[in-house]
């Protein structure tokens, strides 16, 4: 088994939002808002550079890593 991690595709979000989603509403880790959108939280989430947005991929999941802002 290795990991692999790598920038943050499109193809990645449709599978990581549900899990962003889950814990942004539960309002119990993140200060984001309850209601915080889709579009609002993928902004967020994968920044334009100098930010990144890096994912984990393992056994064919995906995590996001991390979200680095370099300014």
């Amino acid at each position: 088994m290795s990991m692999e991690i790598r920038p943050i595709a499109d193809a990645d979000w449709p599978g990581l939002w549900p899990i962003i989603e889950a814990v942004t509403r539960a309002g119990e880790t993140y200060t984001y808002p309850l209601d915080m959108t889709e579009a609002q939280a993928r902004t967020m989430w994968t920044p334009t550079a100098p930010g990144r947005t890096l994912v984990a991929v393992e056994d064919g999941r995906t995590f996001v890593l991390l979200v680095a802002d370099d300014n």
